[in-house]
């Protein structure tokens, strides 16, 4: 199983789907994690957490999509509508959403 964890990049959200002691206790179970570029800067983790924990850390949201059978979010895939990426868009056909 591949989780990806993307930045949260609604206005004012500042939180993410997976802290990096989770990520490692993901790994101990077999998950791979895969965590977008500066998911959690607001927080206090950096990417190097991530790392150490036993993520990947993927620059371009898009791959990190691709990759991934399940995707871990705060709040709901944006659209693209106004500034926001269009990260439903980028979502494949089977891919989990939690």
């Amino acid at each position: 199983m591949q989780i990806a964890v993307p930045k949260e990049t609604r206005p004012g959200e500042h939180r993410v789907a997976l802290v990096p002691e989770s990520v490692k206790k993901l790994g101990q179970a077999g998950i791979q994690v895969t965590v977008e570029t500066g998911a959690d800067h607001h927080a206090g983790f950096e990417d190097e957490a991530y790392l150490q924990s036993g993520a990947k850390v993927e620059a371009d949201p898009q791959t990190l999509f691709a990759g991934a059978d399940m995707i871990l979010k705060v709040t709901p895939p944006t659209t693209g509508a106004g500034d926001l990426r269009d990260e439903v868009a980028w979502m494949k056909p089977g891919q989990k959403l939690l």
